[in-house]
């Protein structure tokens, strides 16, 4: 039989970090990664941190909070893997991507990919053809 969660995590915490209060609520499972998902929020007041964390509260009791911490071009590669397209289709939107996305050159797009095995998109320019 699986456990109860702890009354702190289904309900949220405050806790002093420094200078400010941080308001930290359990949202779940995040289904891309499988890790645990905490929604997170720090004030300089404990009364703000309080309302940060019903906030949060209410986002979660109506499932009104992310999902998901995938980026787009994560969710993208994912359904380009499945989806059946003819493959100049898949050449285009795969260099549209590329060309619109931001690169994995960010600190957190970069630790995101880490854990999405199977990258789809590659950095190259579209197929031209000269008549």
């Amino acid at each position: 039989m699986a456990k109860k969660p702890s009354k702190q995590r289904a309900e949220g915490m405050i806790r002093r970090r420094g200078n400010s209060f941080q308001a930290i609520v359990y949202a779940g499972i995040d289904p891309a990664n499988g890790r645990q998902l905490y929604l997170r929020g720090s004030s300089p007041n404990e009364a703000e941190a309080k309302r940060m964390l019903r906030k949060f509260q209410v986002q979660v009791a109506e499932q009104r909070h992310v999902k998901t911490r995938a980026s787009l071009r994560t969710t993208i590669e994912g359904w380009l893997e499945t989806h059946e397209l003819e493959e100049s289709t898949r050449e285009n939107y795969v260099w549209s991507a590329t060309k619109h996305l931001p690169g994995r050159r960010g600190r957190g797009d970069r630790a995101r990919h880490r854990a999405h095995s199977g990258a789809v998109l590659r950095r190259t320019p579209p197929v031209r053809v000269t008549l």
